[in-house]
């Protein structure tokens, strides 16, 4: 029986919801459910020039969106300025942090340095070799300067050793770590020392992130064992490229909350789950709770996951397929494409009865805004006159004659029999117009089953009504 784990995603309120940061949330969020933990939020603000509070809250509307739901928070770094206080004034207390007043330039003679000796770059120490009295002269005159963080093989051990989740054993040389900044030049601490101090205050048992966070991690458990602290364990997720391998493009990134809400949510969590993990089965169409029930990091891969919008847009088709014709209204309530678009009990009902006809020809969210939802409403005058220019009136009144003056369980074969007689385009297209004012849509078929005979007779009726006044029109003109 695994131990509940206490996870956490920490998003920076610096840009939209995109892919890669509801990945990252999706894996954490899985990890604590099935483990029967404790799945927290925290915003990491620390970059308070660049952070907004309209991402922030977009951040967490995509999270509930897609069915995330968390347990605590959401907390906030920039109200955790205390906490911080004090590590800080402990890791200086025990020279773990050392002020630096080297420049740009000076680092990048150093990096010039390195790559003419064929060495990585790693910062060669030389405030830390500063004598005291020289660091508290210029501390005191003000003079502007970071704060690096002292990985001393000495004091911290020679190598950083830890088992991820997904990787599997990772072995890191304390030297080739190198003095990191953990204090800017304004004063603020940095993501490197803030993370850290937040998951072991917060009791986080397991970090979750982008592999590109693998290489933080040593640094960041240096800082814990000049604390003293015990570091949680550390899971991190294949990177998300496009197909083929190339860089996400921009539009593939689902980057902001309008973009996430255009996809059905069943779907795109389905999605976000098999970009770098499979079930134990091989089943491709997966609920979230079957997600859930079934998750584990053995089935993690460490190759970069292929994003395939294709692949996306199937499994929201395979999942609107095992819908209700009412889970799908309420799945596109909720969508971007119902934004602006009032729908009474009435229209919801006549979606509902179209979709119980039509719903396995349903592709996606926006077919339901363009395709279905439309029907609700007869088709405006003005828009009947429009679409009746291309049919031939005196024709199209025979046909809507025939069909109101016969019962509505033998309309449809009156209808194929005048088609046989006058030809499909001038039956059809007459009854489609009236129906729904588009040239074209559905089967005939499907549409009367799904309008219902009173409904039927009031759209046949009011277009026989503008096929009458557009013939009189004409009439008029031609004296």
């Amino acid at each position: 029986m695994m131990a509940p784990m206490r996870t956490r995603f920490a998003p920076s309120p610096t840009g939209p919801p995109h892919l890669g940061s509801l990945h990252t949330a999706l894996f954490a969020f899985l990890a604590s459910r099935h483990s029967g933990g404790t799945f927290i939020i925290r915003i990491d603000d620390t970059d308070v020039a660049r952070s907004k509070p309209q991402w922030e809250r977009d951040i967490l509307s995509a999270l509930k969106y897609i069915g995330m739901t968390w347990d605590e928070g959401p907390y906030r770094q920039s109200e955790r300025g205390e906490l911080y206080g004090k590590s800080i004034d402990r890791l200086k207390g025990d020279g773990f942090l050392y002020p630096c007043f080297c420049t740009e330039n000076d680092l990048d003679l150093q990096r010039v340095a390195a790559k003419a000796a064929g060495r990585p770059y790693v910062y060669d120490g030389r405030c830390r070799s500063r004598r005291s009295d020289e660091l508290d002269e210029r501390l005191g005159r003000g003079e502007r300067c970071v704060w690096r963080f002292h990985a001393d093989p000495k004091r911290l051990g020679e190598t950083v050793a830890f088992r991820d989740l997904v990787w599997g054993e990772q072995i890191f040389r304390t030297e080739l770590i190198g003095d990191f900044v953990c204090i800017r030049g304004d004063g603020k601490p940095t993501y490197m020392l803030v993370s850290p101090l937040d998951d072991v205050s917060m009791g986080i048992t397991h970090v979750i992130r982008g592999a590109d966070h693998l290489p933080n991690t040593p640094s960041q458990i240096l800082i814990l064992r000049a604390l003293g602290h015990e570091p949680p364990e550390f899971g991190h997720l294949p990177l998300i490229v496009g197909v083929g391998g190339k860089k996400l493009s921009k539009r593939d990134q689902l980057s902001g909350l309008d973009d996430i809400r255009r996809h059905l949510s069943q779907g795109l969590v389905n999605h976000l789950a098999l970009l770098g993990w499979t079930h134990p089965d091989g089943k491709e169409i997966l609920t979230l709770d079957e997600i859930v029930s079934s998750f584990s990091f053995d089935r993690v891969s460490t190759s970069p996951a292929a994003h395939d919008p294709s692949r996306l847009a199937h499994l929201e088709r395979e999942h609107l397929a095992r819908m209700s014709p009412q889970e799908i209204i309420d799945a596109w309530k909720r969508s971007a494409f119902s934004s602006g678009v009032e729908l009474d009990e009435k229209g919801s009902d006549c979606a509902r009865r179209m979709l119980g006809v039509v719903g396995d020809e349903i592709t996606s969210l926006e077919s339901i805004g363009q395709d279905v939802i439309p029907l609700a409403d007869a088709p405006a005058e003005d828009d009947l006159r429009k679409a009746c220019g291309e049919i031939e009136p005196e024709k199209a009144l025979t046909v809507l004659d025939r069909v109101l003056k016969t019962s509505p369980d033998a309309r449809m074969d009156v209808i194929r029999n005048l088609a046989s007689q006058l030809g499909k385009k001038h039956v059809y297209m007459p009854l489609r117009l009236a129906l729904t004012g588009r040239h074209r849509g559905y089967e005939l078929s499907k549409l009367m089953q799904a309008f219902g005979a009173e409904e039927i007779d009031r759209r046949l009726e009011n277009a026989r009504r503008v096929i009458r006044e557009m013939i009189g029109d004409s009439q008029e003109c031609g004296k």
